[in-house]
């Protein structure tokens, strides 16, 4: 996978809740005002990093068990391998009952152990970025699309959207999540 340089904000209520951003995203002094106050008065309207930890520590909260539940072992690598394991599952269960003879499932902002794990159950796969590093770089046999591009279209025709945390950070989740609605496409989101 690729090193990426962020910011983090960790948030903590009952549980902890953390969100990634692009270095200088975080804005220090906002979250420190956030001590001693409902958490739910935290999040601004205008969704920010910073208001992604407080949801994520928000949503730990809730007492309802999980359907299934992974523990992730190992080195970073390891675990980076089990995680796309566990989304190409998911994509798997989604398109059991699909009548479609080839199915079409995109990945929104491409993760290398997602794509090659989807290729090699024959699915047929598209991918798209917004990193300049990765646009037009092959990825086990699937080439990368600028996502600004390409990523409302990949959702538009696909069976599957695999779309990964970074839409929230670049705003574009919105778009296509009433995209996917739209045409009928199922979504993972990997966050």
């Amino acid at each position: 996978e690729r090193l990426f340089k962020y910011d983090v904000a960790i948030v903590q209520t009952q549980q902890q809740g953390a969100a990634y951003g692009f270095v200088g995203d975080v804005n220090r002094d906002f979250i420190s005002s956030f001590v001693g106050r409902d958490v739910r008065s935290c999040i601004p309207e205008t969704m920010s990093v910073a208001g992604l930890a407080c949801l994520d520590a928000m949503c730990g909260s809730f007492p309802e068990k999980p359907v299934r539940s992974h523990k992730l072992q190992g080195y970073s690598y390891d675990k980076a391998v089990q995680r796309a394991s566990i989304v190409v599952d998911e994509v798997k269960r989604l398109v059991m009952k699909s009548t479609s003879q080839r199915v079409c499932v995109t990945n929104i902002g491409a993760i290398g152990n997602i794509v090659q794990l989807l290729v090699k159950e024959g699915f047929e796969v598209t991918a798209t970025d917004l990193d300049a590093g990765i646009i037009g770089r092959t990825l086990h046999g699937c080439t990368v699309l600028d996502g600004a591009q390409h990523s409302t279209e990949a959702v538009r025709t696909a069976d599957v959207a695999v779309v990964t945390g970074m839409t929230l950070a670049t705003g574009a989740l919105d778009a296509l999540v009433n995209t996917a609605a739209t045409y009928g496409t199922k979504i993972v989101l990997v966050a």
